[in-house]
């Protein structure tokens, strides 16, 4: 505490139900649900014991074994960055929770948000710009107005502003940020 925060970690347990709030977050059985989870939240290492058994999955590709552990790359992880396709618009928390454990969910393709932003689909590219501990710029390239996404955890005081005109941050499923945005400075 106070990091993960209660929502995050509501979100982690989806994953993990067991999950306690003071303990280091662990995943110990590796789920397809479980790796839809991590796939969302750009969870791109997955650290093993040494010798695991019962890892090795499509998409997953040894990167290093050794006596220490065994380190396998996830390419099906989200981007750092991306447009999502389709923008779900929820009305409650429990809806949006609802649709990220449902077996339709698609972490890559598809974002989730609490009440309606006036996007229902996406079309474009992103990059990662520039990417500093206080601030973060991508650059787009959008076929239509669209919901462009960083996946990084939503915390209160962010700013974000596109070509220069500030705009509100809005906390989605899949972590939506325009722009640049600028952390707040711990004090």
């Amino acid at each position: 505490p106070p990091y993960p925060d209660k929502r995050f970690l509501r979100l982690f347990r989806l994953i993990n139900p067991a999950q306690e709030l003071s303990s280091w977050l662990v995943v110990p059985n590796l789920t397809t649900e479980g790796r839809r989870m991590l796939n969302l939240l750009n969870v791109r290492y997955i650290v093993a014991a040494p010798g695991s058994t019962g890892i090795e999955a499509s998409g997953l590709t040894p990167s290093y074994r050794g006596a220490d552990a065994d380190v396998y790359r996830d390419d099906r992880a989200v981007p750092r960055a991306f447009v999502p396709r389709i923008v779900r618009s929820v009305r409650t928390e429990d809806a949006m929770f609802a649709r990220l454990s449902s077996a339709r969910f698609q972490p890559a393709r598809e974002a989730v948000v609490r009440g309606s932003l006036g996007v229902q689909k996406g079309g474009g590219a992103v990059t990662v710009h520039r990417d500093e501990p206080a601030e973060v710029e991508l650059r787009t390239r959008l076929r239509r107005r669209s919901l462009v996404v960083l996946t990084n955890a939503f915390h209160v005081g962010w700013s974000v502003s596109v070509d220069g005109n500030r705009q509100r941050p809005v906390r989605v499923a899949a972590r939506r940020r325009t722009g640049r945005m600028r952390q707040p400075t711990a004090r």
